[in-house]
């Protein structure tokens, strides 16, 4: 679950997580099913940008619908879904790993290939122009009741409750955004599609690479440190970052604190590290469309800034890695080149690995490391997890 898109109520997630954790597990992990379509790479090179995104539109559009698990949330009129399934909507398509045309020769388990195909897809979720909603997955559309559509403004959330909440009242149904200073849209206008931080990033390594739900929970706390999850954790965080941030790789993703600074070392939010350049961004024809509206929100930013991409505020848009991300950074986990469907790599030399306590949902937990995370699971499923309150002063490099 994502802090909030607004930052002044960091606070919230936590509870957030807790309260609908029963509710986003009942989705499980759907599975493909027999005859599943087909979706195939094609191009003369794999690796070509064309190539890498030539089965995306297939895969978006036409895979989950032969999922019959998931029929019932979608059966509709124009196109709306029902509310077979909730607020969160139906739960998400267990993708297939990518396939190739026949003469299309993909190395589909190459870790540089991987990573290439993670920021293909990251790109082509953002031009979709989804919205931040507290949904599992973009494509859904919850049927038009006032239960099923609350939006950001809605006068049922208060200032420090956004539980009821299904989108913000950010992104307007053509997709534009506005900025912090501008109007919120009217609920009339406001898009219904999109997903929040952490159903993002599980959404991106299943649908483009398809990586088992079952190993990358959308729940943000599993997801950042459950030791089942894919991948391998690497201690790069808010205290050391700028002497290991050469180490971090396209499709890396850094999981935030909701405000470490103040003592809030909860995990709420988790971005995907692009590799990328505020100046290679920004030299883009559709710039303003890609980032996000509340880009100048972060600090001053320059052509070296580095680049994240996640779902936050408006929804999925790139950002500037300063600011509060960059000041709440607790760890981060690498899944490529760490898990079944990848060829292994071995861990950055010289980047300390991240060791969580886990702990099951009764009784006190602490640390044997002081400073590393303490996972403690939710009798409901979920659970929380955070650093130590004094993190960023008492857990400073020596």
């Amino acid at each position: 679950m994502q802090r909030s898109y607004s930052r002044g109520s960091a606070r919230r997630s936590l509870v957030l997580a807790i309260v609908l954790a029963s509710v986003r597990s009942w989705a499980g992990t759907p599975e493909s099913g027999a005859g599943a379509t087909s979706c195939l790479i094609s191009g003369e090179q794999c690796a070509s940008p064309e190539a890498l995104r030539s089965d995306l539109e297939c895969r978006r559009t036409r895979l989950p619908a032969t999922n019959p698990k998931q029929k019932a949330c979608y059966q509709s009129q124009n196109g709306v879904g029902s509310a077979a399934c909730g607020t969160w909507g139906p739960g998400m398509y267990q993708y297939p790993e990518p396939l190739a045309s026949p003469g299309t020769s993909c190395p589909i388990d190459d870790p540089d290939w991987q990573r290439k195909r993670i920021l293909a897809a990251a790109d082509d979720i953002v031009l979709q122009k989804y919205n931040y909603c507290h949904h599992h997955v973009p494509t859904w559309i919850p049927p038009n009741t006032p239960r099923m559509r609350v939006s950001g403004q809605d006068s049922q959330r208060s200032a420090k409750d956004t539980s009821p909440m299904t989108c913000t009242s950010r992104r307007n149904i053509k997709g534009l955004q506005a900025a912090p200073d501008q109007p919120m849209f009217k609920d009339s206008d406001v898009k219904w599609q999109g997903f929040d931080c952490s159903d993002f990033t599980t959404y991106l390594y299943d649908f483009s690479l398809g990586v088992k739900l079952e190993h990358l929970s959308s729940q943000i706390d599993q997801q950042a440190c459950e030791a089942t999850t894919a991948g391998i954790l690497l201690d790069i965080n808010a205290n050391n970052v700028k002497t290991f941030q050469e180490a971090l790789l396209p499709g890396d993703l850094l999981y935030i604190m909701a405000g470490a600074s103040s003592g809030h070392t909860e995990i709420s939010h988790v971005v995907v590290w692009t590799g990328q350049t505020y100046g290679q961004i920004s030299q883009r024809a559709n710039a303003k469309t890609i980032l996000g509206a509340d880009f100048q929100s972060y600090g001053e930013v320059s052509t070296d800034t580095p680049m994240i991409v996640d779902s936050h505020y408006a929804g999925a848009a790139y950002r500037p890695f300063l600011g509060w991300y960059m000041q709440s950074l607790s760890h981060v986990r690498r899944i490529i080149g760490h898990y079944p469907g990848s060829k292994q790599e071995s861990p950055p030399p010289g980047v300390p690995q991240l060791s969580v306590q886990q702990c099951e949902s009764t009784g006190t937990c602490t640390a044997q490391d002081s400073c590393a995370p303490v996972f403690q699971r939710a009798q409901k499923g979920g659970g929380t997890c955070k650093r130590p309150a004094n993190f960023l002063t008492d857990c400073r490099p020596q």
